[in-house]
């Protein structure tokens, strides 16, 4: 059994257990006694966690590297373009500058000025992730870690991948594209916090939260943009010099067929294709089933607008379609 199923398999072991289920004195001692173990290694993996947690104005980030750059969102920081950050365990104060900005995606990227062997946290290289796998969610919401306290940490499940949630209304266009989700307690001041695994992985930060009637308080479903993501768009926002950058989408003049989404007919199907377009530049046909994208699974359209879309405008991506009964491989630079 992996780490993380074997915390979560002990942990409903104790509640069972102090819950006054029916075990023997000595089934009930030696469970009490691993309950224990996991429990100092849970609290390993917080302070691994905690160790790399930047306070920002009212929000939250995370510093992946020992020369200062920070993730968050860019909710967070868009009001300035400089800020006064606070790293936890440290006493000294900091100054760090945005350096790129994602508008769209909502992240950021902050540079602490001056910075060297700061503890910080690596984005989380590709890694298989289980949906109902444990979680640690990092934040300060309510501004309750001011000004000496530690984040607030939170333990949930890993309840989702892939999610795409659009926010139409929001003054700048924003969307998750590929997002995680999670029931990880996420409230107004988490934004921008790091999401990990037990294995002390950085999956990701936190940004979205699922709320009815619009309110902004923990609901239980949460969204994070995935560490895979950031790791696209590092390159380009260190490079941005404190300007926006942009996210990749599908050619002009492509309309995908939004009806013919079925479970028994994976993929994302070409309605039309206007001629002389981008779209039929690149190579599409009305009728082709795209199956693929940048080597990952088209399962619907959804799907295949949040691979696209997580990634930056002009890397080169390569799609799978289905024509004729024939596979087909098309590439081009995302417009």
């Amino acid at each position: 059994m992996c780490r993380t199923c074997r915390v979560a398999a002990t942990l409903l072991l104790f509640i069972a257990l102090t819950s006054g289920t029916g075990f023997c004195s000595t089934t009930a001692g030696a469970a009490r006694a691993q309950a224990k173990a996991v429990e100092a290694e849970l609290q390993k993996a917080i302070d691994r966690a905690q160790a790399g947690f930047v306070f920002i104005g009212g929000g939250s980030g995370v510093c992946i590297s020992a020369d200062g750059y920070v993730f968050t969102n860019h909710h967070v920081v868009q009001r300035h373009t400089t800020w006064d950050v606070r790293i936890y365990g440290l006493k000294k104060p900091y100054v760090a500058d945005v350096v790129g900005l994602d508008p769209v995606g909502d992240v950021a990227l902050l540079k602490i000025r001056n910075a060297k062997g700061l503890p910080f946290a690596p984005l989380a290289a590709h890694g298989d992730l289980r949906i109902g796998q444990p979680v640690l969610a990092l934040g300060d919401p309510y501004k309750l870690g001011d000004l000496e306290g530690p984040p607030s940490v939170s333990l949930g499940t890993l309840c989702g991948l892939h999610r795409y949630q659009n926010d139409p209304e929001a003054p700048t266009p924003t969307f998750f594209a590929d997002a995680l989700q999670t029931d990880a307690a996420v409230n107004p001041g988490s934004s921008g916090g790091p999401l990990f695994d037990l294995n002390g992985r950085l999956l990701g930060i936190t940004g979205q939260i699922m709320s009815r009637f619009g309110g902004k308080a923990n609901s239980g479903i949460a969204y994070a943009v995935p560490a895979e993501q950031l790791a696209r768009f590092l390159p380009v926002l260190k490079r941005a010099q404190g300007s926006a950058v942009a996210h990749g989408t599908l050619p002009d003049g492509l309309k995908l067929e939004w009806e013919d989404a079925k479970p028994s007919k994976p993929g994302a199907v070409v309605a039309s294709v206007k001629s002389s377009s981008a779209a039929q530049w690149a190579g599409f046909r009305v009728g082709d089933r795209v199956t693929k994208a940048d080597g990952e699974t088209v399962t619907s359209p959804h799907r295949l607008m949040g691979i696209v879309q997580s990634r930056p405008r002009g890397v080169f991506v390569s799609f799978e379609v289905q024509r004729n009964g024939k596979r087909i491989g098309l590439r081009f630079a995302l417009p």
